[in-house]
């Protein structure tokens, strides 16, 4: 995948800490650059220490929704203090993200992402009725390109998409009563009721935003079961019609001699008959996976 240039029009500074304090000393006077990096390394020091607080206070505040968690809760909390420490989360999750130049990916954003023609070639969907709660954030925007495979890969093209260096994503499900309530089964669910995840991820292109939903499932169109079924028939079709030949040989050239078309006298050994016994017995049975059974 060949980098791209930087989508402009964000907060987001594309440079290490380091390079920018580099590139700012290299416009202060000689005489005061000594000063200002020292200047430099204390802010440095202090956002480090707040940044930490903030993160800290944030995992505790986690902590009792983590469905991955491998420490024991302490204290269990009652529905209202759950609800007060969930808003809480948000709250702090979303301050962070911001403060850390992530920009919020809108609705309409997240809905193209079903739209668009994926990298990947596969359709997915998610139930958005699953959720209590949805946010993205995303940082880093760049316009890249990519070389894809199409025509069973006789031939190829070049694309050019938007991807997202970082896309944070927060997920609230709704309680196991919602899902209950229509009629599905809790336990057949491919996520926790209730769960609340979040996760960081990169190197994400839009149009593949969708894969990052935990309830995404596959959808596959007609032409994409074709492209899948069409070359396995195929193959098998091959497969049966070789094993047939293979195994009618012997049968074909021993009628032959008695027809008195094949002048030569054929003998079957062993091996020939089990061979023979081998193709028979495959094509019976493929042909009895194909055939529908009659009660």
């Amino acid at each position: 995948m060949a980098e791209g240039s930087a989508v402009t029009g964000e907060r987001f500074i594309p440079f290490r800490k380091t390079s920018i304090v580099r590139m700012c000393a290299d416009e202060v006077p000689a005489e005061e650059r000594e000063s200002f990096l020292a200047f430099a390394e204390l802010l440095a020091s202090l956002l480090h220490h707040e940044f930490r607080a903030r993160l800290e206070a944030l995992k505790d505040t986690y902590h009792p929704f983590n469905p991955d968690t491998d420490t024991r809760i302490m204290v269990e909390l009652s529905p209202t203090e759950r609800q007060a420490a969930q808003q809480r989360l948000v709250v702090g999750l979303t301050a962070l993200a911001e403060d850390a130049n992530f920009e919020r990916l809108s609705p309409d954003d997240l809905g193209r992402a079903f739209v668009e023609e994926s990298l990947m070639k596969v359709r997915l969907e998610a139930d958005f009725d699953d959720f209590e709660q949805v946010v993205f954030y995303r940082r880093g925007v760049h316009t890249r390109q990519e070389e894809l495979k199409h025509l069973f890969g006789l031939r190829r093209r070049t694309i050019e998409f938007t991807n997202y260096g970082k896309v944070l994503v927060y997920v609230k499900f709704k309680d196991a009563a919602h899902f209950e309530a229509e009629g599905k089964d809790v336990d057949d669910l491919p996520f926790t009721p209730g769960a609340t995840i979040i996760k960081l991820f990169q190197d994400v292109p839009r149009a593949d935003l969708e894969m990052l939903f935990p309830n995404a499932r596959v959808r596959m169109r007609l032409v994409d079961k074709l492209l899948i079924g069409v070359p396995a028939v195929v193959s098998g079709a091959i497969v049966v019609v070789t094993k047939l030949i293979a195994s009618l040989i012997p049968l074909l050239l021993l009628l032959g001699f008695w027809l008195g078309v094949h002048k030569e006298p054929v003998q079957l050994d062993q091996g020939q008959l089990v061979a023979l016994g081998a193709g028979l017995y495959y094509i019976r049975s493929s042909a009895g996976r194909g055939s529908p059974r009659r009660r």
